[in-house]
């Protein structure tokens, strides 16, 4: 990806990502699923959601909600109630072992695409 010598006009996160990771709007949940999670632990969280693809039903449900965001602040309130779910949820694999995703990553991506979003719209 490269989201330097960025392309404005984009409304929505989803749209900027798609644009940047070169996907269409059907294999954005995946990608940035993927995304969202620390590298070193995308090794195990990858194989976990094709095993147990319920697993991960939550953070799905949040990199949806974050597609439709269109500014950093709605992001962030995004990311916040994830991070409070997830101290809420009684899953072994969150709070034991960590396979979710990582609210700084998430905020770091959404960093990188900021240039891309339009303001005001």
């Amino acid at each position: 990806m490269s989201a330097s010598g960025s392309q404005k006009g984009f409304e929505t996160f989803r749209e900027a990502f798609c644009h940047a990771f070169r996907c269409d709007d059907s294999a954005y949940l995946r990608k940035a699923f993927v995304s969202g999670v620390s590298p070193w632990r995308r090794f195990y969280v990858v194989p976990m959601s094709w095993i147990l693809p319920g697993l991960f039903e939550m953070d799905l449900h949040i990199i949806d909600y974050l597609g439709d965001t269109r500014t950093k602040s709605e992001f962030s309130g995004v990311v916040d109630e994830f991070h409070k779910a997830v101290h809420v949820s009684k899953g072994i694999s969150k709070r034991v072992f960590g396979l979710r995703m990582s609210g700084a990553t998430l905020v770091a991506l959404r960093d990188r695409l900021d240039g891309m979003i339009e303001r005001g719209r």
